[in-house]
């Protein structure tokens, strides 16, 4: 009787969640919120997979709440009841096919990620990993859900080569194998394009299929109901379509329909970000769409294609035209310099460049703010010989204003200069000798999250110093774009000892002043 009654009753529970998950009911969170904690205080008592199942529902109504401390408690007294092995099947068959314990496993990375516990997410994250076998799952839709967190911590914190090839292969095996003989959900299309552009992928590449599939109809908006089950595990569906189109972008910007592209990744961004807006418990998935949305921004500029322009007078847009007209003659006018703050940030930096003479100066601005700074790491990295003619440039004369000899000198100069100021502050300090060129650039802390490259190309009669630049970033939780990465690839197949492109030089080409004991120098 009565046991059968509160089976009734979590039947019900179960269903209103799964009509709220799929986007049938209006998502209302005070509603959602106080349904979970009804579930959870209706099923005290029951040590069945329903208690297990409320006490998951409650720890994310508790994440979302802004509370994740108090969501691990919940899902620290799941775990005491839900064993996958017993329970997998009973949970899915009344929760639309997905096992809500199972995806709570995974959520709790992010939850843990949230309070700043990298050590216990990551714990989390190798255990949901390990797991996938025995949950035994043929859906797709499920095995989405269950590691999209799980591809969001990858992109954001791991950021290894390796890394992007393992969850691409997770998602191929549980995920993308259980579709091949079916329609495939848009989603899945859209995650499995976006691995196959991670780093470290076996198909690095956009085919005339994906830009269609970026512009079909079928590959379009959804509502923010349902969206937001999967901006609560990290990765909005509106948000992931947007990064096709930029992915679009980066790997065929000859596409003739590139400004189609952009426009329908901006507008995807833009309302993933209203579904977001005002709420800080979403991070991951607000960090991710963020970014994606001030990259396409950035394209679009860089390209002169801006659909707000078009919805200004035509003395606005004039107004704006002039104005960035003015600014770029002063960028390109204007010597550029490395700001010594992202020495003061970076414990790891490399520099590729012609002379380098001004560099030692940045230095010296970053130790005057910090007279103690030490940094793990530096590399610097100089032309060979024969390469300097190229950038051999003249004057309004026609007569050679930089010689090949005064290169040289200041290459000299330089060298010695940041050797004598570096070597007692620098656990390593190498300088470079680089045979290929193909651009300059500065990498601080290129090989992870908060990491910042600056790169500018070599342009025929242009002096070094006055060539245009542009500047990448690498935003909190998510993985590298791909220009940031094609870059951070340069600048570590420069400093690979077993590539060809360069030649670590000994400390004698760089410094050759006579070295001198400390006692010689104490007493002179």
């Amino acid at each position: 009787g009565a046991t059968r009654d509160r089976s009734i009753i979590f039947t019900c529970f179960h269903s209103l969640f799964r009509f709220l998950r799929e986007g049938k009911l209006e998502r209302d969170f005070a509603f959602e919120r106080g349904l979970a904690a009804r579930f959870a205080q209706s099923s005290e008592g029951d040590g069945s997979f329903h208690r297990a199942c409320a006490l998951a529902l409650n720890a994310e109504m508790k994440a979302r709440s802004g509370l994740p401390r108090e969501a691990l408690k919940e899902f620290d007294s799941m775990t005491a009841i839900y064993k996958m092995e017993n329970y997998s099947e009973d949970v899915k068959a009344v929760s639309g096919n997905l096992d809500v314990c199972a995806l709570a496993m995974s959520r709790s990375a992010l939850w843990f990620m949230q309070l700043g516990d990298e050590e216990n997410a990551m714990k989390q994250y190798e255990y949901v990993i390990a797991a996938l076998p025995a949950m035994k799952s043929t859906d797709a839709g499920e095995m989405h859900a269950i590691l999209t967190p799980i591809i969001s911590i990858a992109r954001g914190k791991v950021g290894k080569r390796s890394e992007g090839f393992r969850v691409k292969k997770l998602y191929e095996v549980y995920v993308e194998r259980h579709v091949r003989d079916s329609k495939v959900p848009f989603y899945v299309r859209n995650m499995t394009i976006i691995l196959n552009s991670y780093e470290g992928s076996d198909r690095f590449d956009m085919t005339d299929a994906d830009i269609s599939w970026a512009l079909s109809d079928e590959n379009r908006q959804v509502s923010h109901d349902f969206d937001l089950f999967y901006i609560s595990l990290g990765m909005s569906l509106n948000s992931l379509l947007a990064e096709v189109c930029l992915s679009s972008v980066y790997h065929r910007r000859d596409s003739p329909n590139l400004g189609a592209i952009i426009e329908k990744g901006l507008t995807m961004a833009t309302f993933a970000g209203r579904s977001m807006k005002n709420n800080n418990t979403f991070i991951w998935a607000n960090g991710r769409n963020r970014a994606v949305l001030s990259e396409l921004q950035s394209i679009a500029k860089s390209i002169g294609f801006s659909p707000t322009l078009r919805l200004l007078g035509r003395a606005e847009e004039s107004g704006s035209q002039r104005t960035k007209q003015r600014r770029s003659a002063f960028q390109l006018r204007a010597k550029k310099t490395l700001p010594h703050e992202l020495l003061l940030k970076h414990d790891v930096v490399a520099f590729a460049g012609l002379t380098h003479d001004s560099l030692a100066k940045v230095f010296n601005k970053a130790l005057a703010e910090d007279p103690n700074r030490q940094w793990k790491s530096i590399f610097v990295c100089y032309l060979a010989d024969n390469l300097l003619d190229a950038f051999v440039s003249s004057d309004d004369k026609g007569e050679n204003a930089i010689e090949i000899d005064n290169f040289k000198q200041k290459i000299a100069a330089s060298k010695k200069e940041l050797h004598s100021l570096l070597k007692e502050r620098v656990g390593e300090l190498h300088f470079y000798e680089v045979r290929q060129h193909c651009f300059f650039g500065s990498w601080f802390g290129w090989s992870e999250a908060g990491g910042y490259i600056h790169v500018s190309p070599s342009i025929w009669g242009v002096p070094v110093k006055v060539c245009p630049g542009k500047s990448y970033t690498w935003e909190a939780n998510c993985l590298p774009g791909a220009e940031y990465t094609a870059y951070m690839h340069g600048i570590e197949n420069i400093l690979d000892a077993e590539r060809s492109y360069s030649t670590i030089l000994d400390i004698d080409d760089v410094d050759p002043s006579p070295r001198l004991s400390q006692r010689t120098m104490l007493n002179p």
